[in-house]
């Protein structure tokens, strides 16, 4: 979730820009989850816990003016991450979460 959430504001960056627009609104959704257990999709990111979700969706939105967004795209898909983990039950520090994507992102370690 992280790194979709992370390429959505990204997107809305690079859209801000060529829409030379003054303030940006990004409103996320996930339906359809109720029962639905979180994960972290690594072994070597696992969470110590279980942490699952009756609600039937979960939302996340931000709204900021453009020249926040294009300072620090990262920053608001790690913001918009963390409040769909706290619906979650989930409480992880932000930079815990800029730290996996970095290391989902570093190639020079896959031994591909």
């Amino acid at each position: 979730m992280l790194l979709y959430l992370v390429e959505v504001a990204e997107l809305g960056a690079r859209y801000a820009t060529a829409l030379s627009v003054d303030t940006v609104s990004i409103n996320v959704s996930v339906h359809n989850i109720a029962g639905r257990e979180l994960i972290s999709g690594d072994w070597k990111r696992e969470l110590h816990g279980t942490y699952v979700t009756q609600a039937e969706s979960l939302t996340a939105s931000v709204v900021l003016a453009a020249p926040a967004l294009l300072a620090s795209p990262r920053t608001v898909g790690v913001d918009l991450t963390q409040q769909i983990l706290r619906k979650f039950g989930l409480s992880v520090a932000d930079k815990i979460l800029m730290e996996w994507q970095d290391g989902i992102l570093d190639k020079t370690h896959d031994p591909l």
